[in-house]
């Protein structure tokens, strides 16, 4: 059966001499495993371009119950301009292809969360400003879609942020997986920014470190997932962060 769609490429690994498995992050299927054949030729390049981490594409693929669809055809829906070129933006797309791929499961449906991203994404490819805060702010927009997005409010009287209970409040937890002070007031204030204010909210290097490694845990912890991610360790050497 020949169906078509839109997608947010994921991940991909080499198969075979020439060809690729690709993971998109489908508009109406979830995540789905693709075979694009030929995507490591010398006829076939360009492929190697729109298969990037967080490119959005068109696609028609053979699909089967039971195999690996097979791509018929993909192309850029739309092309990035800045993304794949601006050292900070490739590496956060790096970044969040990986949080995403592990964050959902094979064939369950996000549409609502792949269209928030698709709009998302295609916001940071025109951006202008700065982008040093916006993976901790997309990761917290996500979590809603995800179903743990954070209750309550910092406060003076409520400081703490529990990953566990997924709630502001003023009790210590006897785990090691929270934020406290400037950390839970970062976090609040991103959750309250707009995307086109973010670039005013000014925080300081330890504070979007600490608040980044606090987020990967967050997200670890209520999808279910041991994998050690890597590639935030490279945002804190690209962002400064």
């Amino acid at each position: 059966m020949l169906n078509k769609g839109r997608a947010i490429v994921l991940h991909c690994t080499e198969f075979g001499e020439s060809s690729l498995i690709a993971k998109l992050f489908t508009e109406s299927n979830g995540l789905k495993s693709f075979i694009v054949h030929g995507a490591r030729s010398n006829k076939k390049k360009n492929l190697g371009f729109l298969l990037n981490p967080l490119s959005i594409v068109e696609y028609s693929a053979y699909t089967k119950s039971s195999a690996l669809g097979k791509i018929k055809e993909i192309n850029g829906s739309p092309l990035y301009h800045q993304i794949p070129f601006d050292i900070a933006k490739s590496s956060i797309a790096l970044f969040l292809s990986e949080i995403i791929y592990k964050s959902v499961k094979e064939d369950d449906a996000h549409t609502e969360l792949y269209h928030f991203l698709e709009n998302t994404l295609q916001w940071l490819d025109h951006c202008e400003t700065s982008v040093a805060n916006f993976h901790l702010w997309i990761m917290l927009r996500m979590s809603k879609y995800l179903g743990f997005y954070p209750s309550g409010k910092f406060t003076d009287a409520t400081p703490i942020f529990n990953s566990e209970t997924g709630s502001f409040g003023d009790q210590m937890p006897s785990h090691k997986i929270f934020v406290k002070d400037d950390e839970a007031k970062a976090m609040y204030q991103l959750m309250t920014c707009e995307l086109e204010q973010l670039y005013q909210v000014q925080l300081t290097h330890d504070c979007k470190k600490n608040l980044l490694d606090f987020l990967v845990e967050y997200f670890q912890l209520h999808c279910h997932s041991n994998t050690v991610l890597k590639s935030h360790k490279i945002l804190h050497e690209v962002l400064n962060s």
